[in-house]
């Protein structure tokens, strides 16, 4: 459902690849529970409060806010090559 509204999970993380680091990845927790995941009616999947925000591929948001560290170097706009998002639901 695209409300606009933040829904809250503990158990959150966001990471990304980046092939000029010496770790080759960036994975960060949700700190603020209450802001984990946005959904937004005409953008696509958004993760705190301004974490990662992905409008479309050509133009991306990413300011840490609500999860642990930021998992891009720099909080320009950018673009992304691939983005997955997954949920895990239990019974």
């Amino acid at each position: 459902m695209s409300d606009n509204s933040y829904y809250t999970t503990k158990d959150s993380f966001i990471f990304s690849f980046n092939n000029n680091r010496t770790d080759n990845y960036i994975l960060s927790r949700v700190m603020d529970e209450n802001y984990a995941i946005r959904n937004r009616k005409y953008y696509g999947p958004s993760f705190g409060k301004s974490d990662l925000e992905i409008w479309n591929f050509t133009v991306n948001y990413c300011k840490k806010a609500s999860y642990e560290k930021p998992i891009r170097d720099s909080e320009d706009y950018f673009i992304s090559d691939e983005c997955e998002v997954f949920q895990i639901v239990g019974d």
